[in-house]
């Protein structure tokens, strides 16, 4: 993960459809710049530039005093700079941002705001850019959706094994990064390919019922993060381990009801469940046959209500750790149909797989930074 950003601030034009340049006309930096760093994730600003483009003259660093206007009035100045016409007073001035200390696991949405209420399986929908670490996989020429993913850094996808199957031509994949509703295309989607596909090798649904239900996929270009797209944090350490009880969120596009004829949802849900005992739930499940191995997590209640669904598989169970930072404990696995009582969803327990994605990172050549 780069602790350390730079380079030039864009903000997007709507009226043009493309990145533009910033104006540093009259540029705050005691505010703006600080605000700007925090779009992009960082925690605090190191130091702005301001570039006269027209000229070849070095970077001046800039520190001007922040003036008594209203955090409403900062913002629609910020965005404002960006549009087509460019500085007022002609001269082209750009704005050069270091920004310090970026945190994976956490969104710049007020998590504050009243929720709406439309619901999936007893969760809520969730606000845009909310889950900025979320993707969608899709496969063929018409980009259908299959199945979720986690974004864990600018190259890496944490995602399940079975949504892979047995796959090894992914040249039609997709990978959607940063969108907040499935079936729109707004500027803040990032599309790339799949360079390399990492199952864990002991994956084997026939034989185990998909334990080590978890895979990697590589892009095959990085990605830039932004208020839309950040990475979710990894877990602390191989020894994490989520008491019972704690409450974590599972967040994807997954249905309504366990049904085939159903729809996926357009817009990102969301659903808080308890983590259940592990003897607890290997015994509800042991009455319908089923072994549930160590390497899994159960979540939810004992009556139900709540749960992932199907079209949820590989996206993420979040919980908090000691900074309250968003971290995937889980990757959505599978289930005895949705929210059934004593049936909680069975997820992959990812901290007891991190040496393996750590190991997998690297032999690819792309290693992850895990704090």
């Amino acid at each position: 993960m780069k602790e350390t950003g730079e380079g030039r601030l864009e903000a997007w034009n709507v009226e043009t459809n493309i990145w533009m340049a910033v104006c540093g006309e009259h540029w705050n930096t005691s505010y703006q710049s600080e605000t700007a760093c925090r779009l992009l994730g960082y925690q605090s600003l190191n130091e702005t530039r301001i570039r006269d483009e027209t000229t070849t003259q070095s970077m001046e660093l800039y520190n001007r005093i922040g003036t008594a206007i209203n955090r409403q009035t900062q913002m629609k100045v910020l965005f404002d700079k960006s549009r087509n016409k460019g500085c007022r007073n002609g001269k082209n001035m750009t704005v050069h941002l270091k920004c310090n200390h970026f945190e994976c696991g956490k969104s710049y949405t007020n998590l504050k705001r009243r929720k709406r209420h439309r619901r999936i399986v007893g969760g809520t929908e969730s606000h845009p850019g909310q889950w900025p670490w979320l993707v969608a996989l899709h496969g063929g020429p018409e980009e259908v959706f299959f199945c979720g993913g986690v974004l864990i850094s600018e190259r890496w996808v944490l995602t399940a094994a079975h949504c892979i199957g047995n796959q090894t031509d992914v040249s039609g994949w997709t990978v959607n990064l940063g969108i907040t509703r499935r079936t729109a295309s707004p500027f803040s989607v990032r599309k790339r390919k799949v360079l390399s596909l990492i199952k864990h090798p002991g994956f084997n649904p026939s034989a185990n019922m998909y334990s080590s239900d978890i895979a990697l996929i590589l892009l095959d270009s990085s990605v830039d993060f932004d208020e839309f797209l950040r990475p979710i944090c990894l877990p602390p350490s191989p020894t994490t381990r989520i008491p019972t009880g704690t409450r974590c969120t599972v967040i994807g596009w997954g249905k309504t009801i366990h049904d085939d004829d159903a729809d996926y949802l357009s817009a990102i849900h969301e659903v808080e469940v308890p983590i259940v005992d592990h003897n607890r739930c290997a015994e509800w499940y042991a009455r319908q046959d089923v072994y549930i191995p160590q390497t899994m997590l159960c979540a939810g209640y004992e009556s139900g209500r709540k749960d992932a669904c199907q079209g949820d598989s590989g996206g993420p169970l979040l919980c908090r750790n000691e900074h309250h930072n968003w971290f995937v404990a889980g990757v959505v696995s599978w289930g005895i149909n949705c929210a059934q009582p004593e049936l909680p969803g069975i997820y992959t327990n990812v901290p007891m797989f991190l040496d393996w994605i750590q190991d997998m990172s690297k032999q690819i050549g792309y290693p992850l930074v895990i704090d």
